[in-house]
């Protein structure tokens, strides 16, 4: 059994279930794209876009922490290289953009945005570092982004 390419760097290094990475390579062997495969753990990652220098993938449903990504192709797998999957913390919230973390504690504060024209009664959410999450406001109809001042207040 041969090596199948070598891994060169995952970008992002950390993820969540359903996002995207892109693993760039080198020397993989994409000439069969029918036996190629992304390998996160004992899990196939779809692959979204392949290519024998980077390839795409959908990160899937692992036990989390931090596992093993190898290119698979046929019988020939990569050396393994590390990423670290998250944990879901909340459901139901969108990120639309820019969520943020209070540099006093490490929390992280979400959105939560309703459809155009739809009115939330909280769309602010603080998550501590425990993955506790609280309501924090409902005076902001549908936030895009968040920032925080120096002393931790959202603006």
């Amino acid at each position: 059994m041969g090596l199948a390419g070598e891994i060169v760097r995952i970008d992002p290094q950390y993820g969540i279930a359903g996002g995207e990475i892109i693993v760039d390579c080198v020397d993989f062997d994409t000439s069969e794209p029918g036996i190629c495969s992304v390998m996160l753990g004992d899990t196939h990652a779809p692959i979204v876009a392949l290519g024998p220098r980077r390839v795409m993938a959908i990160v899937p449903e692992t036990k989390g922490g931090l596992v093993e990504v190898r290119l698979q192709c046929g019988d020939r797998r990569s050396e393994p290289a590390s990423f670290t999957v998250a944990r879901k913390l909340a459901g139901d919230l969108h990120p639309v953009a820019n969520p943020a973390f209070d540099p006093d504690d490490g929390a992280l504060f979400v959105t939560r945005s309703g459809s155009r024209g739809e009115e939330l009664p909280v769309t602010l959410f603080r998550i501590d570092v425990s993955g506790e999450v609280s309501e924090y406001s409902g005076d902001i109809p549908n936030p895009t982004g968040i920032a925080l001042m120096p002393k931790g207040k959202c603006l």
